[in-house]
């Protein structure tokens, strides 16, 4: 049941991450589109697992939280400079 759900999750964030880097609205920049592109690939080896990749494969969770750590600070720095912009109009 587990696995279940990991591999469900899994697919769902590589669904995101292939959605946010393709859609033309979403505005990812360098930063932006490396981290949920490693992120989609972590998923998509976490889901996969190929023996072939030896610890790429076995280690995928621990990679795809360090991608996610990088997306989430990209977002913050984001966020902080859209709230900078709207201050600076007032």
């Amino acid at each position: 049941m587990i696995a279940w759900v990991n591999a469900v999750s899994s697919a769902v964030v590589l669904g995101v991450c292939v959605w946010a880097v393709l859609h033309p609205r979403v505005e990812t920049r360098i930063v932006g589109t490396l981290s949920l592109s490693s992120l989609g690939l972590f998923s998509a080896l976490n889901i996969l697992r190929p023996g072939s990749f030896g610890m790429w494969a076995t280690e995928s969770q621990t990679l795809a939280n360090a991608s996610l750590a990088c997306l989430f600070l990209w977002g913050y720095v984001r966020y902080q400079r859209i709230l900078r912009a709207k201050r600076g109009q007032r």
